[in-house]
């Protein structure tokens, strides 16, 4: 970029270095008292040690201060190194060799021009310079400046800011919205516009009065912002495990598609994002095949907001995988301004919607194995058992799906199952459910009081021992199943104290733990051939 050297304090010789970057007349835009455009190629700012400085206007008598941020390059901090572009003397604080403060005083005008305050560095992965721009103000002269922003808070570059009074004066904002001007001391009427039709700013007309080495603050904002919208095909569904709800956000701006916006997707945002995967109403956000919220793991849940993004039509497409637990389960949709921070706009680019899982029935847990034998004296379900009774997977696609759709006269409608692993194989553990089972961070599941009564079918546990000497084929769990006399199961309470259960040989300390990582059983979705199940 074209460089000169600029010479601030003529009488103690504080003089900005050959990186100072200053916009010739010719270059600034024909304003009068503008600032005209950025020196030319900024904003520089490197990764490894990024500069600004606070103020970007300042007044004759006034201090430029400027600040170095940590980076990224190197292995440590002190692998980078760099000098301020100010020379020591009268006015200068701070701006030693890698300070990371630098601030003189500013003693003479840059003639509405901005110039540039840099610094120059070096690590091992070479060099590097970053910089910010500032401009001085004459005596005698004050200042209107201000930010033109849209509803979200996004920068609006290249408005055109006009002061009406005697003299006129006008300029236009920059890439991050700013814009600045001096005046003589008066009364003036301050408005925005860009030309274009539809596209009107707040407010029309601000009136001002500015004195002589004061800044009058005006702010506009563009009439405009994102518009987001969420929908849902459907917004209540029976929480059994295997139900798709198909959802889509949309991004609009200036009545068409806005697209690549991110969007922040915060479920059960009243809560923290531990309760929010693992209290109430549980289903899974999944899009493009995976899973997108929660993440982690089932024994390590993190169910803190996710960010995605709209596509080149400002579409984004997911799914929700629900759960087997009931409840009312709340998504917010909230879009990020062109600045990368949530959009100030509230109203029009935020959305929540509730979603109502209802309950799968009313069947009571401790009926289970009656009911269970009692439906084994129909043909076709003692079939379909003795198929599944030697598997604990075969019996929980069987029991799941039989829940589900209440076929063969069966209703275990308000029970739930889930995969899990015990020590001696895969086991199936059965729960009402509005109790879904409590995973700690070892992945086990806790026994306790409200999940000690729930069932678990451990098919390589059965022995068939204490049975009546009448049941020829005790030993066979096939036989006593579909043939409708299993005696009983053991809960999950006597399965880790190793109690005796008729049937069972139970095992002190027989844990039962998770059989997946995965957001799926254990009051979550079922694996499932449904479209857009994240499982």
């Amino acid at each position: 970029m074209p460089v000169i050297s600029l010479l601030l304090v003529a009488s103690s010789a504080v003089i900005m270095q050959s990186n100072v970057a200053v916009v010739s007349a010719a270059a600034a835009a024909t304003t009068t008292g503008g600032f005209g455009p950025l020196p030319a190629g900024l904003p520089i700012e490197s990764r490894c040690q990024d500069m600004t400085i606070s103020t970007h206007i300042v007044f004759v008598g006034q201090y430029v201060a400027g600040h170095a941020n940590g980076g990224i390059c190197g292995v440590t901090g002190k692998d980078n190194s760099w000098s301020w572009a100010v020379n020591p003397g009268p006015g200068v604080k701070g701006c030693e060799h890698d300070a990371t403060y630098c601030e003189f005083k500013a003693t003479a005008s840059t003639d509405q021009q901005l110039v540039s305050l840099c610094i120059n560095g070096a690590n091992v992965q070479g060099a590097w310079t970053s910089c910010d721009y500032y401009g001085v103000v004459g005596d005698n002269m004050g200042i209107i400046d201000g930010h033109v922003l849209d509803r979200d808070g996004s920068p609006v570059a290249g408005v055109a800011v006009t002061a009406g009074g005697s003299p006129a004066a006008g300029t236009t904002s920059d890439s991050d919205g700013f814009y600045a001007m001096q005046v003589k001391k008066g009364a003036y009427k301050v408005s925005a516009s860009d030309g274009v039709a539809g596209h009107d700013y707040q407010p029309a007309v601000a009136a001002t009065t500015v004195s002589a080495g004061a800044t009058s603050h005006v702010d506009f904002t563009l009439d405009n912002g994102i518009k987001l919208k969420m929908e849902f095909k459907k917004t209540t569904v029976v929480a059994n495990g295997y139900e798709v709800i198909e959802g889509t956000i949309t991004t609009r701006k200036f009545n068409k598609p806005d697209p690549n916006v991110m969007v922040q997707l915060d479920v059960k945002p009243t809560e923290s994002g531990l309760k929010s995967a693992t209290t109430g109403a549980r289903a899974s956000i999944c899009s493009g095949g995976s899973r997108q919220w929660p993440t982690n793991s089932l024994n390590d849940p993190d169910g803190y907001a996710v960010n995605e993004t709209t596509d080149g039509t400002g579409t984004y497409d997911f799914t929700i995988t629900v759960g087997t637990t009931p409840g009312v389960w709340s998504i917010d949709a909230w879009a990020f301004n062109s600045n990368g921070t949530l959009s100030k706009d509230f109203l029009e680019a935020s959305v929540t919607k509730d979603l109502t899982f209802t309950s799968n029935g009313s069947f009571k847990l401790r009926d289970f194995v009656n009911e269970l034998n009692v439906a084994a004296q129909s043909t076709s379900f003692s079939t379909l058992l003795s198929g599944a009774a030697g598997s604990a997977n075969s019996m929980w696609t069987l029991l799941s799906q039989t829940t589900k759709s209440k076929a063969n006269g069966v209703d275990f409608g308000g029970l739930a199952y889930s995969l899990v692993n015990a020590k001696d194989g895969q086991s199936l553990l059965i729960f009402p459910e509005k109790s879904p089972p409590v995973i700690n961070k070892a992945g086990e599941i806790v026994v306790g009081r409200a999940s000690s009564g729930d069932l678990v079918y451990d098919p390589a546990e059965w022995t068939g021992a204490g049975l009546p000497g009448n049941f020829a084929n005790a030993a066979s769990l096939t036989s006593m199943v579909s043939g409708g006399h299993l005696p009983e199961l053991p809960t999950l309470a006597q399965f880790d104290a190793g109690k005796s259960v008729t049937g069972w040989k139970t095992v002190k300390g027989d844990e039962i733990t998770l059989f997946s990582g995965n957001f799926e059983f254990d009051g979550w979705g079922y694996p499932s051939t449904t479209s857009g199940a994240c499982y």
